[in-house]
């Protein structure tokens, strides 16, 4: 028997084909008025005869994307799918072939000899020698996520490396396949992990440079720099990309964009984002040092030189609509994309400061044109055709000097391309599972973002007490995801829509943020297709307005109280970014009194790895303003410490509210 045709499931038909072939030949098979003619010799060739005249030819020696159909269709056809489902059917094959999980690394040598010639396979192996993070799990259905090339590899059937589908444009077995394979060797008795390819060496001279001048950073403060400190950073920047520290260049680049702003008194200078990029940059350098503690490769911390500013031909981008990040001075919205071809993520974020007691509605801000009559609402819900541009190594996409075209879309997101599109909730939650913490992961605004297929939606309700539309979806497996979404003043209407649509229209897809939480998938949405009487439509929950919603919907609303960790993890947050905005030589006797309070506080509720680094500062401010001279290095760092450890808190806290 043919074990590939049996091991073949419907939903590897989908990804070999797509969902309407494989829909329409399962229909097609139910018809009683269709009949198949099957034989097979023993050499496993087979052949289906049916009696609407379509002869299937499905040979041994090759994969069913290449069998031969006596219709017109080029490419895999809904026939060769229907001859498969019948083959499997056959009353021969009763005994289905048992789902095992199995490891890629199985496949031999041989194998993968007689896919590929030796001058690929050693071009191959020097690419996979310079230096990949692929992400291996086993399983039923293997899976290689290749980190740094942003691509999804799955093995469909056991030690046959013809049955993968990758998301790359070439034919399979691609040349990932390989790579894969040898990354799964790497595993030992591991079922899944996350394999460096490279021999990593620790750039301590480096870190050691990047700590000295942060050091000098926290005595001057961001306001008082020495007008050497920036050029010494910018050339710190170049050498962190020659070294192959990219994202540690990249938050340089940041915090001197953040100095250039405070300089220029622009009111986007937002003082706890400075806090926010310090703590990441001690992170990543702390976690390069002592890589031997933990798995993590230092590609996935550090970046590589694949992580580089890429030019862009004429391109299709399918919007994923558009979502808002709230900030202390303002508010950032990103409008995401997808080139349809390549499936590379990409984003147009723009910032906007809150300059008035009542700022605009973000409906009102997503009207913000980039170009000539593009907004960033219309980009998010259509497609936009360009000449060019640029992809910076964040994925962000800054258009060229050619006009740009925006034309609508039918919402067929079935047609998207993984890693984007996830298959099933339990794929995407394997995936994250493996995933180190996001501080330490590729520094790219699109690296949460995905897009899920939704089979059924249920308890759909409004939570007044975290003032959230929450709902609990299924997919097509019957695994469910959280759906979370804030209630804002600003966003108020799209929050009104969402709770609507969701009680009264099927939806099919969700574009969101996702994470882990609650024991499962949590689902930020950016945006929603629905379909009603056979139309799809696209609802962006954060800017659109709401249509025929009466405001009693969400009128149960009630003030919640802050608990006294969250208040206090406020406080610091403000303190540690006065004291980084004046440095230490500056801080005075407000200074001293504001930490001696929280000090105070911190004690009272409990905390213990904050309370060391609190008392060392406050005792060395409290001493500088009492001596004429003091040693500020100790507080310097326990000023990075609490840094580090006052964002972790939020992270923490982040993720135990889901």
């Amino acid at each position: 028997m043919r074990q590939d045709l049996l091991l073949l499931t419907s939903d590897d038909l989908v990804t070999l084909s797509n969902r309407g072939i494989v829909k329409r030949a399962q229909q097609e098979m139910q018809s009683l008025e269709l009949q198949a003619k099957l034989q097979e010799d023993a050499a496993g060739n087979v052949e289906v005869q049916w009696s609407d005249e379509v002869c299937c030819k499905l040979p041994a020696n090759v994969t069913i994307a290449r069998g031969q159909c006596s219709c017109l269709a080029t490419g895999l056809c809904r026939h060769i799918v229907r001859s498969v489902l019948a083959y499997q059917a056959n009353d021969l094959n009763k005994k289905e072939p048992e789902a095992i999980s199995w490891n890629p690394a199985q496949i031999s040598d041989e194998l993968l000899n007689a896919q590929y010639s030796k001058p690929q396979l050693a071009r191959l192996r020097s690419q996979y020698s310079a230096g990949l993070v692929i992400g291996v799990n086993c399983g039923t259905k293997p899976t290689a996520h290749f980190h740094t090339l942003s691509l999804n590899l799955r093995f469909l059937v056991p030690n046959d490396p013809r049955y993968t589908h990758c998301d790359c444009s070439e034919s399979a077995p691609c040349s990932h396949v390989p790579l894969a394979v040898w990354a799964f060797r790497e595993l030992g008795d591991r079922y899944h992990g996350l394999i460096s390819t490279a021999i990593e060496v620790i750039p301590t001279a480096l870190l050691d440079d990047i700590e000295t001048h942060l050091a000098e950073l926290a005595e001057c403060g961001i306001a008082n720099m020495e007008r050497t400190l920036p050029d010494r950073l910018n050339r710190l920047e170049q050498r962190c990309r020659v070294g192959n520290l990219v994202w540690l260049a990249e938050i340089l680049v940041d915090l001197l964009q953040a100095y250039h702003l405070y300089q220029q008194r622009d009111g986007s200078f937002a003082p706890d984002r400075v806090v926010t990029l310090l703590a990441e940059l001690w992170m990543r350098s702390d976690a390069i040092r002592h890589r031997g503690s933990h798995q993590i490769p230092q590609l996935l911390i550090g970046g590589s030189q694949l992580d580089k500013t890429s030019n862009l031909g004429a391109s299709r981008l399918v919007g994923l609509g558009c979502g808002v990040t709230i900030q202390a001075k303002g508010v950032t919205l990103t409008t995401y994309l997808q080139d349809a071809d390549s499936g590379t993520l990409m984003a147009i974020p723009r910032h906007f400061v809150n300059i008035a007691d009542q700022p605009a509605d973000f409906q009102q801000l997503a009207q913000t044109t980039i170009s000539k009559g593009l907004s960033l609402a219309s980009i998010g819900a259509g497609q936009l055709l360009i000449k060019g541009g640029k992809r910076t190594p964040s994925y962000e996409f800054v258009p060229g000097r050619s006009a740009l075209s925006l034309h609508p879309q039918s919402f067929r997101w079935e047609q998207l391309r993984s890693p984007l599109l996830a298959d099933c909730f339990a794929d995407l939650q394997a995936v994250l599972v493996n995933l180190p913490p996001r501080s330490l992961r590729p520094r790219r605004v699109t690296e949460s973002l995905h897009v899920l297929p939704i089979d059924q939606v249920e308890q759909v309700s409004f939570d007044p007490i975290t003032q959230t539309v929450r709902a609990v979806l299924l997919d097509a497996a019957g695994d469910q995801a959280s759906l979370i979404h804030p209630y804002t003043s600003r966003g108020a209407a799209g929050a009104e829509a969402l709770l609507k649509q969701l009680k009264s229209q099927d939806l099919r897809f969700v574009a969101a943020q996702v994470s882990l939480g609650e024991g499962r998938l949590v689902l930020a949405p950016l945006s929603l297709v629905f379909e009603s009487d056979g139309q799809r439509s696209l609802l962006q929950p954060w800017i659109d307005a709401s249509k025929n919603v009466t405001a009693a919907s969400l009128d149960t609303l009630v003030m919640t109280l802050q608990s006294p960790v969250v208040s206090y993890l406020q406080q610091l947050s403000i303190a540690l970014a006065e004291i980084w905005l004046v440095g230490l030589n500056k801080a005075d006797e407000m200074h001293c009194r504001q930490w001696q309070e929280l000090l105070e506080q911190g004690k009272s509720i409990g905390f213990q790895k904050l309370l060391p680094p609190l008392e060392l500062l406050s005792g060395v401010l409290c001493q500088k303003n009492h001596a004429l001279a003091c040693d500020l290095q100790p507080a310097s760092q326990a000023l990075s410490t609490l840094t580090v450890l006052c964002e972790l808190s939020h992270q923490a806290l982040a993720e135990e509210t889901k």
